[in-house]
């Protein structure tokens, strides 16, 4: 070693501390330079002043014995390695000091050069291992903590931007499927059209990105339940039916019937998984066929094989290479045109692995893809008897080549015979050729499509047709033409069924034919039997939201559902007059000044027995994070909503919580509810097109009259607007005395809160305004803060003249 290694002695024995200076100094292992010190206290002195590589301690000092010793030296000093000294009979004081951190221990009669050296090398060598092996995990515990706080963030970034997004959604999507329903003219019809696909489309965009996150952090439990395969399978196809029809696409599903009907597994994930492939399949075909099929996995015990494979255009391999990892849709032509997050295919691969699964894909360019995914399965142990025995021979007419595969796999699995003809002429010749060879078909299958002329007879000569040969005619159609179907069932047919075609459907509607049973209802077509139903009109509800512009949307939504509401602003006025009222069931909105809907909630649980009705609470969120519904529920919530809220959506929640609140009512009523509905609110009215001209006294309009016009109607348009002129001081009041008292906290939520309005309102420049004040009030830019705010009260005084000028008009033409 050519650096000579610092030692520092503290023996109180100078005759001691002489021997081991000398032994070191002699030492063939190493060069050290020796000081000795006698005194205790010295010694932490000198050890104060630094240039000490390692310390000789003598535990037996006059000033402290022992352990003491070592603890009083530690205390001072914990950057330099220790070896400890001792006496025969002080073996157990030594250990323990090792235990507490000393490096080493010798025992002077048993010390030579060599020996002394070695102990004092290898106990500085371990000192500085350990302080590194300490400095790396401190590191590693400040990276694992900053991680953490960065998920945090995320999280919470997350949150916020669902947040942020699904509140004006909720107004985009509510008021645009309000506006749907609605007296509209072909043209508005399709701008409306436009404004719902849109919102779904970045709904599912946001949804998208907070699913992935959710998994890529491991919050994702799976559910475990019983998962009816077949039913599962045909859900799907029914979802997809209406883009591929669109698409004029065939959608078949195929289920082997060896497959065990019921498994164990999580069936919202497996939809989901499905339907990302599905639609990726049916995005990106524009003609032939998209097929969706299980099987069993060969070899492998209890796994099944799902498939999802179309006759699109096919991957090139590079793209294939970019399949399955986030935010990636292989940019070819297609994907640009078709857009997406690209994050459908990670999502189904993390989902497929966290079942311990394995996904894949198959594809050529020009050939079509095929998507797969194998899932170890645990069987049910209740399986559901078979209980169809169709007997006979059927003749499946126009259909697909890939659609006869599956049709013949199907029907021959339980014991029928099966032909195909490509078109009526091949049928008739079919038949004559079975019967002189003695084989005789029972049924007929028929594909009818009237979008190709080329495969289409009408009803009456279908069943002319089926009479001649004497078979029973099943005639299968889209959905939405179910007066075809009725047409054919007048003219002759037996039954019809609607694409896309379910296994069993067709099994029933064969083994009910075959054996003389009575069809069952969904042989016969879609909603025979079926009553419509609607809510009590006569239920309490309470709407508990702050927003104005969010009470109204609610308050339209339930007026379109015949039913009425009162409003509270936050979950103190909720509370008070629930004390004071009865009501069915109460919106409630979470996050509101005063008292936010869980403390509300949990203020009207505790009520109790106190109440003649116990009121169904339907918690109402902008939130859609991981864990916001089991909260809501946990707070005594009965269900929870993600903002934006459709009618529909609305409709269907309110009818799982209230079943016994259902009445049937017919189409006519249903119109007259609706026309009432609409009146009521004004949505719909002689003067609802006509659109007054504002003020002209600027070039440059602050409000977009024809916009809120077209989204809401005239009416509500101009209560929204009065709405907007009467609250909107009071905000820059407090938005005011924020800026002034460098308040960073009551600046951002009011110049969020005015956000929030303009936005939904197509206020755009105060919108904008009332962002970049929020953004100098976070970054504390009060001055700037101070000059956006007198620019943001000058765009609102020129609003409400333009409002003023509006309203003034509308009275005008109206009286």
């Amino acid at each position: 070693m050519s650096t000579a290694i610092n030692v520092l002695i503290i023996d109180h024995n100078p005759d001691d501390a002489r021997v081991l200076q000398q032994l070191l100094n002699s030492s063939e292992v190493g060069k050290f330079v020796v000081e000795c010190i006698h005194n205790l206290q010295d010694g932490l002195q000198r050890l104060k002043k630094g240039g000490v590589d390692v310390l000789l301690l003598d535990l037996s000092m006059h000033e402290s014995q022992g352990l003491n010793t070592f603890l009083t030296v530690r205390k001072e000093t914990d950057n330099i390695p220790i070896v400890v000294l001792t006496g025969l009979d002080e073996h157990a004081v030594a250990l323990e000091a090792v235990k507490l951190g000393a490096q080493d221990y010798l025992v002077k009669r048993d010390l030579n050069s060599n020996w002394l050296s070695r102990a004092l090398l290898y106990s500085i060598e371990r000192f500085t291992a350990n302080t590194e092996i300490k400095k790396l995990n401190e590191e590693l515990v400040k990276a694992r903590d900053e991680a953490l706080a960065a998920a945090r963030f995320k999280a919470e970034f997350l949150a916020n931007m669902s947040h942020e997004i699904r509140t004006p959604m909720n107004a985009v999507i509510g008021m645009s499927d309000l506006l749907r329903r609605t007296s509209l003219n072909a043209e508005q019809s399709k701008f409306v059209e436009v404004i719902k696909s849109a919102g779904g489309a970045l709904l599912n965009v946001v949804n998208d990105i907070l699913l992935f996150s959710k998994m890529e952090a491991g919050r994702f439990p799976l559910e475990s339940t019983e998962v009816n395969v077949l039913e599962l399978i045909e859900g799907v196809a029914e979802i997809l039916g209406g883009p591929a029809r669109l698409k004029d696409i065939s959608l078949i599903t195929f289920v082997e019937p060896t497959v065990s009907k019921v498994i164990i597994g999580d069936p919202t994930r497996l939809r989901q998984i499905l339907l990302n492939l599905g639609s990726n399949a049916v995005k990106f075909t524009d003609h032939g066929y998209v097929l969706i099929s299980v099987y069993n996995e060969p070899n492998a015990e209890n796994t099944l094989r799902f498939a999802i494979e179309d006759s699109g255009s096919g991957l090139a391999p590079d793209t294939m290479q970019k399949l399955f990892k986030p935010f990636s849709q292989g940019m070819d032509k297609a994907a640009t045109t078709n857009g997406g997050t690209g994050l459908g295919l990670a999502i189904s691969k993390l989902m497929v692995e966290l079942m311990g699964g394995e996904i894949g894909v198959t594809s050529a360019k020009g050939k079509g893809s095929t998507f797969w995914f194998k899932l170890p399965v645990t069987l049910s142990e209740n399986q559901p008897k078979e209980t169809f025995n169709p007997t006979g021979r059927i003749l499946a007419v126009n259909f697909t080549h890939r659609e006869l595969e599956h049709l013949r796999k199907f029907t021959t699995h339980y014991g029928m015979g099966f032909g195909s003809a490509a078109d009526a002429k091949e049928a008739i010749l079919e038949v004559e050729r079975a019967r002189k060879n003695g084989s005789i078909y029972d049924f007929a299958l028929i594909n009818v499509d009237p979008n190709n002329l080329d495969r289409t007879t009408v009803p009456s000569d279908l069943a002319k047709l089926v009479n001649q040969l004497e078979l029973f005619g099943i005639l299968l159609t889209n959905f939405d033409q179910a007066a075809l179907g009725e047409d054919a069932l007048k003219a002759g047919f037996s039954a019809y069924l609607t694409r896309p075609l379910k296994q069993t459907q067709l099994l029933q509607c064969l083994d009910d034919l075959s054996n003389g049973k009575k069809l069952s209802p969904f042989s016969r077509g879609p909603g025979d039997g079926k009553k419509e139903q609607s809510l009590d009109p006569t239920l309490r509800v309470l709407i508990v939201e702050d927003n104005p512009i969010n009470q109204e949307v609610a308050n339209l939504q339930l007026k379109k559902l015949g039913l009425s509401a009162l409003i509270c602003s936050n979950g103190k006025e909720a509370v008070d007059l629930v004390k004071k009222q009865e009501f069915d069931v109460i919106l409630m909105d979470c996050q509101m000044p005063v008292m936010d809907g869980f403390e509300a909630t949990r203020q009207i649980r505790a009520l109790g027995d106190q109440l003649k009705t116990t009121p169904i609470i339907l918690a109402m969120t902008a939130n859609a994070m991981e864990g916001d519904r089991e909260e809501c529920l946990a707070m005594g919530m009965d269900e929870y909503v993600a903002k934006p809220v459709t009618i529909d959506g609305l409709l269907h929640l309110l009818s799982k919580l209230l079943p016994d609140r259902l009445v049937d009512f017919k189409t006519h009523d249903i119109r007259f509810q609706l026309e009432r509905s609409s009146r009521s609110t004004n949505l719909i009215s002689e003067d609802a097109t006509k659109v007054p001209q504002p003020s002209a006294q600027s070039s440059e309009k602050a409000l977009d009259t024809e916009m809120l016009t077209a989204n809401f109607g005239w009416e509500s348009a101009c209560r929204l607007l009065t709405m907007f002129a009467e609250g909107t001081p009071a905000i820059l009041d407090k938005l005011d005395k924020a800026i002034a008292a460098a308040d960073s906290a009551q600046a951002k939520a009011n110049s969020h809160e005015l956000k929030g309005y303009c936005s939904t309102i197509s206020m755009h420049e105060m919108a904008t305004l009332s962002k970049q004040i929020g953004d100098e009030t976070r970054a504390q830019n009060w001055s700037e803060a101070r000059k956006l705010f007198e620019k943001l009260v000058a765009a609102f005084d020129k609003v409400r003249q333009e409002i003023e000028s509006t309203i003034m008009i509308s009275t005008t033409s109206n009286t």
